[in-house]
């Protein structure tokens, strides 16, 4: 399976951060999604594309996760929503379009293949068109590549 490589722009990400248990992540994860989707169109809010960022925990074994949606700025966010700006620089992205469940499958699958060759956070970019309701559309998995 071979990526496309392409520069990210930098981006202003607004969401909620949540600690999983590796185990327990498919069912959690599902209810941080449910939670963003209840808080609407953020101030400034770029569209309806909305991203998942693995990112490092303290420990081993936990996952922190962040599900976001882009921002022109932090202006105006509410004091409960989480803030990052992730840098611009070059992925490996890998395009999925189907279930969500068979994008985690290929995810491991791309870890197990090419594991220690990508930085950290890889992300989850969820398309317009991906329907939250079948768990259904267009997703892209983005890595970056280590320096």
């Amino acid at each position: 399976m071979t990526p496309r490589l392409v520069d990210g722009a930098a981006l202003h990400l607004a969401g909620i951060r949540r600690r999983h248990a590796p185990g327990k992540m498919p069912a959690e994860s599902r209810r941080q999604w449910m939670d963003l989707v209840a808080l609407g169109n953020l101030p400034g809010q770029v569209s309806q594309i909305a991203y998942g960022l693995h990112l490092e925990a303290p420990d081993a074994a936990t996952v922190d996760y962040f599900t976001a949606v882009e921002v022109a700025g932090f202006d105006g966010l509410p004091d409960t929503v989480e803030r990052m700006i992730l840098p611009a620089q070059r992925y490996a992205m890998f395009a999925h379009d189907g279930h969500v469940n068979d994008a985690r499958t290929l995810r491991a699958r791309i870890a197990a293949e090419h594991g220690g060759k990508f930085g950290t956070p890889d992300f989850e970019r969820f398309h317009e068109s991906f329907d939250p309701i079948s768990a259904t559309g267009r997703i892209e998995l983005w890595f970056p590549l280590a320096p």
